[in-house]
Order: C-alpha cells, then structure tokens, then sequence
C-alpha cells in the first residue's frame, strides 16, 4: 500500500463510527489504516472489532493508556508505508482527502509535511466555519515567528515517515499540543511544511475535546514557541523549568503582552467550542473575554474562522 493511516483512540465511542467511515470512503483506497485503541473503557473496543471484520485494510492494536504521543508512534512503528496520514477519532475526512494531499505531495517534493484546510464542525456534524491558516515557513524563519507554521490541522497532515522519525517522532509532555512540537523541530531540523488551500477535513469542535486544561495548553504553545526560536538561532532547547524562569526574567511589558496572548488565545478557543455547541452564555462569555484582552486579533480570527461555513 502506498499510504498508512494513523489514528489513536481513547473512549471515543461517540464519533468513532463517523470518523472511520469517512477514513474507508476514500477515493483513493491502496492504504491500511493502523488504529491504536490507547486503553479505552467505553465502547470504542467493540466499534473497532467490527470495522475490522469488516474491512482488511483495518489494523488495531490494543494497550493500556500511554497518551497521545506514545499511542501515535506506536502506530507508526507498525505502519507498512513511507507516507503517513493522520486523523483525530472525532474528525471527518472528505472523499478527496488522501487523493488530492498526495497529488500535492507529487507537485511538492521538496515537503516532509503537507497539511490542508478545513471546515469547521460541530457536535451534530453541521459546518460552522473553516479553518484557513496559511503555512508559510520562509517567512517564519525570516521573521523568527513559529506562529506562521505551527497552526495546522492535525487530521489534515500526510507526511514522510522518515522525516518523522529522523526528527524523533512525538514526544510526552506536550499535552494537547503533541503534533505543534512536532511540526517546529520538523522546521527546525531544515526540513519543509507546505498547505494545500483545498478544505480536504472537517474539523470537530466540541467541549468534550478539550482533555487538558486550556491554560496548561497555551502555557505549552508558549514554550514550544520559545524553543522553536532559540533552534532557529542555534541555540540549545530549554527545559519547561528554564522556560518558565527565562519568561519570569523579562522585562514586565513583554511578560504582560505574552500573557495577553496566551489568554486571549485560551478564551478564543473557548468560545469556539462554546459556539460549537450551541452554549450561547458561555460563548458570550469567553468571547467577551478574548476580545477585551485583545480586540482587533480575536475579531480578525473570528471572522476567518466562524464567518461562514
């Protein structure tokens, strides 16, 4: 087969079904799809049996709960081909995904990773937005700015293996935000990221996937940020400690923007959860919140990404 298809699932019964689905009505069909069930204890064990009776190109692998990070290398340790897809156990993948990303390969050699957009979905499946960031690593490395290719949808990736792995592969401690240090030392390492404008994925936003604490989450944007930068320059990576102690050591203006950043970034994707779900005064809320810390940047962001579907 020419591409493998990656996927961890923990307890995630609820779209599941759909996900798999979208992943087995692939126009292009020559790929096994390599499902590490990481320790579930609701029904996702029993959804997984029966796909795979179902369909051979299915591989399942059960364990006890490890985490994101060791569940998707273990997955890449048992695929069979160079490229990698992966996909979220709550994401759909439209027909055309895997066709048109390696097409895009095939135009772009020179890529490790090549990502697309997406729309936006929420809990009911209904589209509510698109997700268009656009990925443009000579200019982050011009400007020393990890934000200009760091922000891209995890179910919309295909990638080369040996790139990954040569890079070391996902690696613990980065919770939520596993595939982010993935993609700065892919970058970091000289290597190539590039974004198909198609919308290939959809996106699910919903309150049920935010898994770890949403400060704790954009603390660790910060940090993966800051290490990006000091490898661009040649310099050693920071530990969290030395991290967090670099960003006591500045100067008050610079840690008081920093902190605007972070939290109007945690209420921002808040609210887009909080919208999502139809939680209307929780929205308002949180949105309120984001666009008094930092007015012009959540409304730039709320346009692009909840302004149409």
């Amino acid at each position: 087969m020419q591409v493998s298809v990656i996927m961890a699932v923990y307890n995630g019964e609820r779209f599941l079904e759909e996900t798999i689905e979208s992943v087995l009505g692939q126009t292009f069909t020559d790929f096994e799809f390599v499902i590490v069930n990481d320790g579930s204890i609701d029904h996702s064990a029993e959804i997984l049996d029966r796909y795979k009776r179902q369909d051979s190109r299915i591989v399942i692998v059960s364990q006890a709960n490890c985490g994101i990070a060791d569940s998707l290398n273990r997955a890449i340790s048992i695929s069979r081909s160079e490229l990698l897809a992966h996909i979220d156990a709550d994401d759909r993948a439209l027909p055309s995904w895997l066709e048109r990303q390696l097409d895009f390969l095939a135009r772009h050699p020179d890529c490790s990773v090549v990502s697309s957009y997406a729309h936006l979905i929420n809990s009911a499946g209904r589209r509510i937005g698109k997700s268009q960031n656009v990925v443009d690593v000579d200019k982050g490395r011009a400007e020393m700015n990890p934000n200009h290719f760091l922000d891209i949808v995890h179910s919309t990736v295909l990638m080369r293996k040996s790139d990954v792995l040569v890079t070391g592969g996902y690696r613990k401690g980065f919770l939520g935000v596993e595939d982010r240090d993935l993609w700065g030392r892919i970058v970091t390492a000289g290597m190539m990221i590039r974004c198909n404008s198609e919308l290939l994925v959809e996106y699910r936003l919903h309150s049920g996937s935010i898994t770890v604490s949403k400060l704790k989450k954009s603390e660790e944007r910060r940090g993966i940020n800051v290490n990006v930068v000091r490898r661009m320059r040649g310099e050693r990576e920071f530990s969290p400690s030395e991290t967090e102690e670099w960003f006591r050591s500045r100067p008050f203006a610079e840690k008081f923007t920093d902190q605007r950043r972070v939290f109007s970034g945690r209420y921002f994707r808040s609210a887009s959860r909080h919208y999502a779900d139809r939680r209307w005064l929780k929205f308002l809320w949180t949105f309120g919140v984001a666009t008094a810390i930092r007015p012009v940047y959540v409304l730039r962001r709320a346009v692009s990404k909840l302004g149409g579907a």
